[in-house]
């Protein structure tokens, strides 16, 4: 039984079983790629880990630049409230690597988390047709048709927000699986296949003995690229095993296992900020989005408006190729003013409630 021990860096706690940071007891929110950084410094402290090591560890299999491993690195220093100019926790050590600072101490592992998060008590406001139409998606994929569909809209306009409250919604659905990935902004090469890679280790941490079976037999090639997720004897011996494989075995593989995973219940995968997308992770779109196979699958992705982005821009190309035979368009406007108001209203009277409730 691999990882029964937390690794503990007062007031941080790693919980390698379920991929989880906590400070104290409250869970810190840290991505799939960033925790593995995070996670091998911890198993490493006090001691230099050089830039090629950290690529070997945790991208095996893909080259990684030094630029996308300082974007994860930042997010690891903002889960730890750490300061890079003065480090408590991470030390940069100038063109060689990083140095993880604290004593690490190796305890019992605490019991996995049954806790499931409180929705939002702040209703969704302005956005009734928007997610009637995620939901009406949603209910064709339960009926075993495929669906894809692109929610476009400014940069803060409420695109995840949309996309929370439809998986809020549907959570109690009997058996659904919804697996959550984020792009990443990159100004060198970004990592192939980040947010559907991060999407499937969500996918993994609630029903691991169904999802981890079906990717290590229909899509090992993936499975090599997600450390932590099995024993580590087990994923050096994969990484052996499928080694150098190509991008059409990586399209087949992926396309095949979750339509296992689906056969008989929803898989949902929720991929946010696609105008950052890798171009792998695109092409992976517009071939899920032209099988035939029928698949309890829906793919949402959110994005930035097609017309900003560059002419020759492979998410501009892939929307417009896809979208009203293959795919969906769902377009979130502006609130208009009543909206604002009527949201304002109601954030007034929940704060009220929760007031009311604590003086009590």
């Amino acid at each position: 039984m691999r990882h029964q021990v937390d690794l503990l860096f007062p007031p941080y706690r790693l919980n390698p079983r379920e991929d989880r940071l906590f400070r104290g007891d409250t869970p810190v929110p840290l991505r799939a790629k960033p925790f593995a950084l995070l996670r091998y410094m911890a198993e490493h402290p006090q001691r230099l880990v050089k830039h090629e090591e950290l690529r070997k560890a945790i991208w095996p299999t893909t080259y990684v630049s030094d630029g996308v491993l300082r974007v994860y690195l930042r997010e690891v220093r903002a889960a730890l409230e750490d300061e890079a100019t003065a480090p408590q926790f991470i030390e940069t050590v100038a063109h060689r690597g990083y140095r993880f600072l604290p004593a690490v101490e190796i305890v019992a592992g605490a019991a996995a988390s049954t806790t499931v998060p409180a929705p939002s008590t702040t209703p969704m406001v302005g956005r009734v047709e928007e997610l009637k139409e995620l939901n009406d998606a949603f209910a064709r994929a339960c009926a075993g048709r495929r669906e894809v569909v692109f929610v476009s809209g400014e940069a803060g306009i409420g695109k995840s927000a949309l996309i929370g409250a439809l998986l809020s919604q549907i959570a109690t659905h009997d058996g659904v699986r919804i697996g959550r990935g984020q792009c990443v902004e990159h100004r060198g090469e970004s990592e192939p296949y980040l947010p559907v890679l991060d999407a499937l280790r969500s996918l993994c941490q609630p029903d691991s003995d169904v999802v981890i079976p079906a990717i290590r037999k229909y899509a090992p090639t993936w499975l090599a690229q997600m450390p932590g997720v099995i024993e580590d004897d087990a994923f050096a011996d994969l990484q052996q095993k499928v080694g150098g494989s190509g991008q059409q075995r990586m399209l087949r593989e992926i396309a095949e296992a979750l339509e296992q995973i689906s056969a008989h219940r929803v898989v949902v995968l929720a991929l946010e900020d696609l105008h950052w997308s890798d171009p792998s992770t695109l092409t992976l779109l517009d071939w899920l989005a032209r099988r035939t196979q029928p698949a309890q699958l829906l793919i949402v992705g959110t994005h930035r408006p097609v017309a900003a982005l560059p002419g020759n821009h492979p998410l501009r190309t892939l929307v417009q190729e896809l979208a009203g035979r293959l795919a969906r368009e769902l377009t979130v406007g502006a609130l208009t003013v009543t909206d604002v108001a009527t949201y304002l209203q109601r954030q007034g009277e929940v704060a009220d409630q929760n007031g009311s409730s604590s003086i009590e």
